[in-house]
């Protein structure tokens, strides 16, 4: 009996490629298309009509960045596509993975319509996780912080939970934890970080499970719990291609530096705080409170000394604090004239 396929994700065709129950080609090409999203390839591309090899091409081709080589793949594709079942899930991964092309060059509102057309193509089969896929990315490529908290992104992860796509929900789960990062909203975006990589775990490749990861090590960092930091930088197996930025960045505030992530990157926002800092030291406290928000000067020492510090002298012990860490730990502090906040 062939597995119905249409019901698979990517990673779910790849676990059942070396079975003993037969793919049709259908379910071959979206196991293959998995691997060569991380630029991987297997012999069974030699079964696929030409058209399919050449997506699969085309995938590695984005992985690497050689986006000349990619246009005249497509260009070529266009030229031998029909109109059976298997060519519209075809189109529909062209579009999508012109798309992608649009979004590596900074092109992002073009980059929505093309995975608007994508889903619009995939609606027309019965592969709904595409077609959730290519929406959700239609909505990250110009996304905010509303718009994963509450707005579309928040409906279609409630649509791919309910579907059973705990790929798309740590996609989303992971964008939404960048974006709380960007707004030095650290302990929401630790709760996030845990999701996506425990969405990561049930269906996901080893390349998202290995940034989910990592992204949660730098989190527990940031907020103080090493040890946990420690068991989820344990859990990435590799480190580079798409890991390696992130890892570094981990590697950063291990040795009490500041990352250097390169531009563009979805880290390159982060108001790094530097927390090489026991948790429950008076440097651990001022961190922690102001990764929550800005804070006044009689917060700041009303949650590191308490209510009862009413004396003077603690004005002087939070400048003093405060200097230490903007001149050994180099964290940004920046006083307006009321609050205190990260920089």
């Amino acid at each position: 009996m062939m597995l119905d396929v249409f019901t698979l994700t990517d990673w779910q065709c790849v676990a059942r490629l070396d079975s003993r129950e037969p793919l049709p080609p259908l379910g071959i090409y979206k196991a293959l298309s998995g691997l060569a999203n991380n630029g991987a390839s297997r012999k069974e591309e030699e079964q696929l009509p030409p058209e399919a090899r050449l997506l699969l091409e085309a995938r590695r081709l984005l992985k690497e960045r050689k986006l000349e080589d990619f246009d005249r793949l497509a260009m070529d594709f266009h030229a031998k596509t029909g109109d059976s079942g298997f060519d519209q899930i075809l189109i529909g991964d062209l579009q999508a993975l012109h798309a992608m092309r649009l979004g590596k060059k900074g092109l992002f509102q073009e980059a929505r319509q093309a995975a608007l057309a994508a889903a619009e193509v995939f609606a027309n089969t019965p592969d709904l996780h595409r077609e959730l896929r290519a929406r959700i990315n239609a909505e990250i490529f110009l996304c905010t912080l509303d718009t994963f908290l509450i707005g579309t992104l928040y409906s279609l992860e409630q649509s791919a939970r309910r579907a059973g796509f705990d790929d798309l929900v740590g996609n989303i789960r992971k964008g939404r934890t960048i974006q709380l990062m960007d707004a030095a909203r650290f302990e929401e975006a630790l709760a996030e970080a845990i999701g996506a990589a425990a969405a990561y775990e049930h269906d996901g490749c080893p390349e998202d499970r290995a940034v989910a990861n990592t992204i949660l090590a730098i989190l527990n960092l940031l907020t103080g719990h090493v040890a946990e930091a420690q068991i989820a930088a344990g859990k990435v197996h590799f480190k580079d291609g798409k890991v390696k930025p992130y890892f570094d960045a981990y590697q950063a505030l291990v040795s009490g530096k500041k990352p250097q992530v390169p531009e563009g990157h979805p880290l390159a926002l982060v108001p790094w705080p530097v927390h090489q800092v026991k948790r429950e030291s008076v440097s651990g406290k001022i961190l922690r409170r102001l990764s929550e928000g800005p804070a006044t000067r009689d917060e700041l020492i009303a949650h590191v000394w308490g209510e009862k510090a009413l004396d003077p002298s603690y004005n002087a012990r939070l400048y003093t604090a405060i200097n230490q860490l903007r001149k050994k730990d180099g964290h940004g502090i920046i006083f307006d004239g009321s609050h205190y906040r990260l920089g």
